[in-house]
């Protein structure tokens, strides 16, 4: 993704942020973490798109050991650093 992909994506999140303002105010758990809502769905999905990956490479690695050698250690490291840059106020 070039940057001004990036941009343009950012300003796209920021208007529907602007227009999903409203679904903020309805989750207990949006108002805890200090998030919207969009900001919640993406981060939510990208958790699930990292873990449904995982599992198809580890499914693999099952079957065929010398493939995906190190997804699992990967996937930890990835984890991790995803939920420790999570707003915690």
């Amino acid at each position: 993704m070039t940057t001004s992909n990036i941009l343009a994506f950012k300003n796209f999140l920021a208007y529907l942020g602007d227009k999903f303002s409203i679904i903020d105010s309805y989750f207990d758990h949006l108002k805890e973490k200090k998030v919207s809502y969009i900001e919640h769905l993406v981060f939510s999905t990208n958790i699930a798109y990292m873990l449904s990956t995982a599992s198809v490479k580890a499914f693999i690695h099952a079957i065929y050991p010398d493939l995906f050698t190190t997804s699992s250690t990967e996937l930890n490291a990835n984890l991790t650093h995803e939920l420790d840059s999570v707003k915690t106020d």
